[in-house]
């Protein structure tokens, strides 16, 4: 949560200048959510716990998805499903903040 905020607050007037005249950028970045809740549909779970270098990693992620059309909630899921942990503590995870 935190490095996501941090993005938004700094970076704030790059993101309108660079997203809002761009319409094709904002077209791949959909393609490129899409493709990348595929890819972790298709991961194994290693029922592996949340600590905190991973919540820290899922939090970076959450960062990158401040830009348009891909969704912060949707990047801790596919992080987490990446990073191998399991469905429900993504889950409960995600509605933590």
């Amino acid at each position: 949560m935190i490095p996501a905020d941090f993005i938004g607050v700094f970076f704030e007037n790059q993101h309108e200048v660079l997203f809002i005249p761009n319409i094709l950028l904002v077209c791949a970045l959909l393609i490129i959510s899409g493709y990348l809740l595929f890819v972790a549909d298709k991961t194994i779970y290693s029922g592996q716990y949340i600590a905190y270098h991973i919540a820290l990693r899922i939090g970076i992620a959450k960062a990158i998805a401040n830009t348009p059309d891909l969704s912060r909630s949707g990047a801790t899921i596919y992080s987490s499903f990446i990073l191998g942990v399991d469905r429900t503590k993504a889950r409960d995870f995600q509605f933590l903040w």
